[in-house]
């Protein structure tokens, strides 16, 4: 979900907040918390993996297991 749509988002559940609730509006509330949740359980779960990859790769380059010479000129 990207910064304009999360906004948006964001806004519309305060101006449900402003009103009167209807039974709708409450579970409507809890689908787009369950979605939030599990697009930050997600994002979460990827920056991980990420960060282990990251280490995986500086150790294997530091120790000499993969040639990273003439990767990147200087």
């Amino acid at each position: 979900m990207n910064q304009p749509n999360l906004s948006a988002l964001i806004w519309s559940i305060a101006d449900l907040l402003r009103g009167d609730f209807k039974a709708y509006e409450y579970g409507y509330l809890d689908q787009q918390t369950s979605r939030l949740d599990c697009l930050i359980s997600g994002a979460e779960r990827s920056i991980s993996l990420l960060q282990e990859r990251r280490s995986a790769l500086i150790t294997a380059a530091m120790t000499g297991k993969i040639d990273v010479r003439g990767l990147v000129e200087a």
